[in-house]
């Protein structure tokens, strides 16, 4: 468990709101917070409310299996062991593959993933699928977790790249 939380606030509109400079939480019984600040209303009649993740990320790794587009196309790594995905905390993640290493920062809300830029080693590794992975995780817009398996999702059900843990 981490001990802290990333808040992305969204006004009722669906954009991204700005942040005031303090946010006072009311702790629920059921453990929810619900945002007292009286900007409150700029959230939808209800303010916000904000509830644990059940799909939290945040200290998993998986490794990635394969990428299948929806024209049954698929990019499969020589050696999934070798293609690590590790969300280090809520916001962070590092990556390795067959030939190097990266790291950079994520989010999530609801079902939604986007990876921001990934600093990564630069080695020409001939034969590697490296491109590929990395050019994957920049399109990738949404995830779902069913069990042992992260599945991450291209727009328009176009494709999605598989993990296991």
């Amino acid at each position: 468990a981490s001990d802290f939380i990333t808040i992305l606030l969204v006004d009722k509109n669906g954009e991204r709101a700005q942040v005031p400079e303090d946010l006072t939480f009311n702790k629920m019984q059921d453990g929810s917070l619900v945002l007292l600040n009286p900007e409150a209303e700029g959230y939808g009649p209800e303010g916000l409310t904000l509830s644990k993740d059940e799909k939290n990320l945040s200290g998993t790794a998986w490794y990635w299996q394969e990428t299948i587009m929806n024209n049954d196309t698929k990019t499969t790594p020589k050696d999934p062991t070798q293609f690590k995905l590790t969300f280090e905390n809520a916001v962070q993640m590092n990556t390795t593959t067959d030939c190097n290493s990266g790291s950079g920062s994520y989010y999530t809300s609801g079902s939604k993933i986007a990876f921001g830029p990934i600093a990564s080693t630069k080695m020409f590794c001939e034969g590697s699928v490296e491109t590929e992975y990395y050019q994957g995780l920049g399109q990738v817009d949404s995830y779902k977790v069913e069990g042992d398996k992260l599945v991450l999702m291209y727009p328009y059900d176009s494709g999605s790249m598989i993990f296991k843990r």
